[in-house]
């Protein structure tokens, strides 16, 4: 049960907010929100969230291919290894997520976040 919505609802804007403008993964800032904050448990929190993302990246990729001429054999070569790579990462992750304990999983979300952090700082300062 969310206990601050309000706060919840201003959080998701800054989250929106950061994810478009810096590039920063929402689903890293509304996970560690819920999980930290609202205190739910990070395999709920973040099983939803992955859930959130799925529909709007389904959604998007349908808008791209519908508006582009994304066609091309070159193109669609590229979208069946990102389709193996996302399948077989969500259900690693999954099997992760499941075989670790609560305290275990929220420190390798903890420096996750923090790693990932660092390098989208760091190719944002030095342009790799």
């Amino acid at each position: 049960m969310i206990k601050h919505n309000n706060l919840l609802r201003f959080i998701s804007f800054l989250a929106g907010f950061a994810s478009g403008f810096f590039g920063v993964g929402i689903g890293g800032i509304m996970g560690t929100y819920l999980v930290a904050v609202e205190e739910i448990s990070p395999r709920k929190a973040f099983s939803t969230l992955i859930m959130i993302m799925t529909v709007t990246s389904l959604i998007g990729f349908i808008v791209h291919l519908t508006n582009t001429n994304a066609y091309s054999s070159v193109w669609l070569l590229y979208a069946i290894f990102l389709f193996i790579g996302a399948v077989s990462g969500s259900q690693i992750g999954a099997y992760i997520s499941s075989a670790l304990d609560l305290k275990t999983l929220r420190v390798y979300q903890g420096w996750i976040i923090l790693f990932l952090g660092f390098f989208l700082f760091l190719g944002n300062i030095v342009k790799i």
